[in-house]
């Protein structure tokens, strides 16, 4: 993807036509059933402290339309989710690791097979594994250099006079010199994962020398790629929102009357456990679920080409 190449040659990279069909698939395919089975038993773990989250919700909404003091939430139900989600956050990770190690291996290596339909936990899947939690402490150095400099702001600020005015002013323009930095830094390890995939070691900083070079065409695949979605995923939500506000009104309106928790409960189930209402939901989670599918693979093609095209310019070796 040097500069003369135009930005769709890595946008649509993924689903370009290759020996094999349905290799992606099948990768798709598998990660979902992982997923789902993973999902499965973390609801069927928290099901009793989200029925509980449900109720002092449902309590909320009906005590302040009666003009009651709400209760406030039950710290223990935080408590109670942490350490499942501190056990779901990085199987989760190893799931996707092992998705997209698959999908670079046929892109980049053209290797397919192996394991639950192209899924396996071998070196590439360990190494996609370690760029993630690489990304991971990126984020947080992130949100505590940006904590320390709003903090810095504020200590600014508390001087006075023209010193007020220079904070008030920084503060204004500091959130767009944040995000361009955050994408700035996002770009340009952004093909960390494929280069690992691809140069068969460890690599995220090396990820530079593919980037650089192609900065702007990355950027701009990746802008592409992110907007086709949004633009899709907003109107398949605006289609499901129909459906779910006619059902919610008539919850709301018992609840608004005054409704106790147990009879709000009991109006969603009368709701939304309908055979059309299971349809919508099911309809909705499936599409949901394939959208967000061909957007992975289509970020992870981007990343592929790039090294493809950082490998044939000699900027990085291929093992």
């Amino acid at each position: 993807m040097n500069a003369e190449q135009p930005p769709l040659n890595a946008t649509f990279f993924a689903f370009k036509k290759r020996d094999r069909r349905l290799v992606l698939t099948g990768a798709a395919i598998a990660y979902c059933v992982a997923v789902l089975g993973v999902s499965a038993i973390f609801i069927a773990a928290s099901w009793q402290i989200w029925s509980q989250a449900i109720s002092w919700y449902v309590g909320v909404v009906s005590s302040v339309s009666s003009g009651n003091q709400p209760a406030p939430p039950s710290g223990d139900l935080v408590l109670r989710l942490a350490p499942l989600y501190l056990v779901f956050i990085p199987i989760s990770l190893l799931l996707f690791s092992l998705f997209e190690a698959a999908c670079l291996r046929w892109m980049i290596r053209g290797e397919a097979g192996g394991g639950f339909l192209g899924l396996k936990f071998d070196a590439d899947t360990w190494r996609v594994f370690g760029v993630y939690w690489i990304w991971i402490a990126y984020l947080v150095v992130a949100v505590i250099a940006t904590a320390l400099f709003y903090v810095l702001v504020a200590a600014l600020s508390s001087v006075g006079g023209a010193a007020r005015f220079i904070a008030i002013l920084i503060g204004t323009l500091a959130p767009v010199g944040i995000a361009a930095l955050l994408i700035w830094g996002g770009v340009l390890f952004a093909p960390a994962a494929a280069a690992s995939v691809g140069r068969r070691r460890f690599t995220f900083f090396a990820a530079r020398k593919i980037s650089s070079p192609r900065y702007w065409p990355l950027l701009t695949s990746f802008f592409l790629v992110i907007v086709g979605y949004l633009i899709v995923s907003t109107i398949m939500s605006t289609i499901l929102q129909i459906p779910m506000s006619t059902a919610m009104a008539s919850v709301m309106q018992q609840v608004l009357a005054g409704a106790d928790g147990a009879d709000a409960l009991r109006a969603m189930q009368e709701a939304f456990l309908t055979p059309f209402m299971i349809g919508v939901f099911a309809v909705n989670v499936v599409a949901s679920f394939v959208l967000s599918i061909v957007y992975y693979i289509a970020m992870f093609g981007v990343n592929a080409r790039a090294f493809e095209a950082a490998a044939e310019a000699g900027d990085v070796e291929r093992a």
